[in-house]
């Protein structure tokens, strides 16, 4: 199973997005945390 640094920043912002839209809870809160991390990990 690959991680999140294995995704593009494009990826992982078009799932967060589908999650915002279905308002998947915290979602819109933690958006910006995993987007932060995603550009730590690389």
């Amino acid at each position: 199973m690959s991680g999140i640094e294995d995704r593009s920043k494009e990826e992982v912002a078009e799932a967060l997005g589908v999650a915002i839209a279905l308002n998947a809870g915290a979602a819109l809160t933690y958006s910006l945390h995993v987007l932060d991390a995603l550009d730590e990990a690389k």
